[in-house]
């Protein structure tokens, strides 16, 4: 594990190539462009504000984790292991550098983005405790997209929409909830009505277990 530099270029964008074109079949939209991909991996070597670290099995690259820093933050960028070294420590290695490398630059917390979709990530990020949900991003479409092409999320009874992906990660369970609580609110359920079932549900629960 290391700290990339210009020498690394090639190595790099090799995997930046392999992490977007993974990550646009599960979203099924187009691959990146190779001269954009080497574009950014060019300016992310030469930003001062920018780290990138760098996996090794031998000496084979085969993991990265970028960290910038936006206005006195410190950011979990774009994190990737190849798929034969998965579940081996590579990725919980990489995050372990970023930690280290924060405090020593005097930072007290580290942020990370991601879609809600990406349900591998998710789940990876809060088991090493990445467990403060801190913003939420919204977008206002401005043209008309086919109705298919989204799912419903509800956070706190309320409803918005989020990119349907080709591959999904969601389990049935997931599936059926989601797709429950869409239909409640199609059919005229309220926002309030869907806080006051799951309030009640709750306590109902807690009363038998208690």
């Amino acid at each position: 594990m290391r700290t990339a530099c210009a020498s690394d270029f090639e190595a790099l964008v090799r995997l930046y190539f392999d992490f977007y074109s993974e990550l646009r079949e599960k979203q099924g939209w187009r691959a990146e462009n190779a001269e954009s991909i080497r574009s950014s991996v060019k300016q992310y070597i030469e930003d001062s504000g920018s780290i990138i670290f760098l996996a090794f099995a031998d000496t084979d690259p085969v993991g990265f984790v970028r960290v910038s820093i936006r206005e006195g933050c410190f950011w979990a960028e774009e994190i990737y292991v190849k798929p034969g070294y998965r579940q081996a420590g590579v990725g919980r290695s990489l995050m372990n550098h970023v930690e280290e490398y924060v405090l020593r630059k005097g930072g007290d917390a580290i942020y990370a983005m991601i879609s809600p979709q990406n349900k591998t990530a998710l789940l990876f990020l809060r088991s090493l405790g990445y467990d403060i949900l801190n913003t939420i991003e919204l977008v206002k479409l401005l043209k008309p997209i086919p109705e298919g092409k989204f799912r419903w999320l509800e956070l706190l009874g309320l409803q918005f929409k989020t990119w349907k992906w080709a591959k999904e990660e969601y389990s049935e369970q997931e599936k059926e909830y989601l797709e429950a609580v869409e239909e409640f609110l199609k059919t005229g359920g309220t926002e309030s009505e869907l806080l006051q079932i799951v309030t009640q549900a709750i306590k109902d629960r807690m009363k038998k277990t208690g």
